[in-house]
């Protein structure tokens, strides 16, 4: 199983959050296919899923890592895999880190 669970600060304009929402649901609503976030909290997004969404969450994780508003905005960002403990990562290091 595979997920990607995102917390914007809480001091977000509400102007911003509806703008970013809206770019993080559309990021998991690819051309790939849609992941639906099932989180009730309305500052954390978890995308989740077997084998069959695992291009899709990708995919929705490199288009949000081009958008500079939720750079802005983004507390946490973590990517889970329950099978295999060791490929689980904490995003935003991940982009932060300089590819040589």
């Amino acid at each position: 199983m595979y997920k990607t669970i995102i917390e914007l600060k809480r001091e977000i304009s509400d102007q911003d959050y509806e703008v970013i929402k809206q770019d993080i649901i559309h990021a998991f609503n690819n051309r790939v296919g849609k992941v639906a976030n099932t989180s009730t909290d309305p500052y954390c997004f978890v995308f989740t899923g077997g084998e069959n969404v695992f291009a899709k969450l990708d995919l929705g994780c490199v288009i949000l890592s081009e958008n500079e508003l939720f750079w802005k905005w983004v507390k946490d960002w973590r990517w889970i895999d329950e099978t295999d403990p060791d490929e689980c990562c904490d995003v935003i290091k991940v982009y932060s880190t300089p590819v040589r």
